[in-house]
């Protein structure tokens, strides 16, 4: 049975291997203003989405639309200050 839902990245490091097309990217919890969190390419490490909290209770996200962002590579975490990311991904 297929797995369904996001994504989820939680810390540093957390990475998903394989090619995709990101539709949406959400990014929440606690934060403290100025806190931060990248997605980038695992192989060249180009990034993919940034979000950078503003208040104490985080929720930043991103639409990419029907095409979404290419990942060839996959996507990996690169820094996040606090809070999870949840990356949807095109299934078709």
């Amino acid at each position: 049975m297929p797995n369904i839902g996001p994504i989820r990245l939680q810390v540093a490091g957390d990475r998903y291997t394989q090619g995709a097309r990101i539709l949406a990217l959400v990014w929440e919890g606690p934060s403290t203003a100025g806190d931060t969190a990248e997605v980038a390419d695992p192989i060249s490490g180009a990034r993919l989405w940034r979000g950078r909290a503003n208040d104490v209770q985080n929720y930043v996200g991103l639409n990419a639309g029907f095409e979404g962002i290419h990942a060839p590579n996959g996507f990996y975490l690169k820094q996040i200050s606090s809070g999870d990311v949840y990356v949807y991904l095109r299934e078709n």
